[in-house]
């Protein structure tokens, strides 16, 4: 245990040092990065820490003390549904510093992961996903499909941008737009992603069924509390 306590004091050091007098405007996100928070959960094969969800916690914990508006939250949730589907690439971008948001359930009030989209035989998607955690920044975007062999995560690409954050509509000329959606909490930001028959490569379709999706939103309400 005394390992531990450790490794959660160095932590909760780190992250205080560097939430120091940046509460109005939030650590800057490279920062966050280059700390090794977004990796903490990710395989050490993958350039991450390979630690686990506790680690995460204390960091998040830190965040809320301060009430930080960095983006955090989403990448968590996305380590935690890109582990459970094996998508590596994703893992080895958060690590790296990319933003990513996971769409599982249509509303915000859902009692159970609803897929919010539905993947046809065509591999095309359509769908509408609100509140998103963090939709309107990310350059990854793991969205929950019903499809003709059952429920799937699909990876797609935002066209957020790390470093040029705007409250404006985005999207690609495949028929995804992510919106982002006013909000009265100035530590989070949510968005709308919504797709109208865009085209899905077959190497971006994952097998994800119900009870990893319900683990990603047990992630979540546990990661805000």
């Amino acid at each position: 245990m005394s390992e531990f306590a450790e490794l959660h004091d160095e932590l909760r050091g780190v992250a205080r040092h560097l939430l120091a007098g940046q509460v109005a405007d939030g650590v800057r996100w490279r920062q966050v990065a280059d700390a090794g928070w977004l990796g903490l959960e990710v395989p050490a094969a993958l350039d991450g820490s390979g630690v686990t969800f506790a680690e995460t916690a204390v960091v998040l914990e830190e965040l809320g003390r301060v009430a930080s508006p960095t983006s955090l939250l989403g990448s968590v949730l996305a380590v935690a549904a890109a582990s459970s589907a094996g998508i590596d690439d994703v893992l080895r971008a958060v690590a790296g510093g990319a933003r990513v948001a996971v769409a599982l359930a249509p509303h915000a009030d859902a009692a159970e992961p609803v897929p919010p989209f539905r993947l046809d035989g065509a591999g095309r998607l359509t769908g509408r996903a609100e509140l998103v955690v963090d939709a309107p920044d990310a350059e990854h975007l793991l969205l929950l499909a019903d499809a003709p062999t059952g429920l799937v995560l699909v990876h797609t690409h935002g066209s957020g941008s790390p470093d040029r954050p705007e409250d404006v509509d985005r999207g690609d000329q495949n028929g995804l737009v992510v919106r982002t959606e006013p909000v009265l909490d100035a530590t989070r930001a949510l968005g709308t992603v919504a797709a109208d028959g865009v085209p899905v490569a077959a190497e971006d379709i994952h097998p994800f069924d119900a009870a990893p999706a319900q683990a990603v939103l047990d992630r979540a309400a546990l990661a805000v509390a």
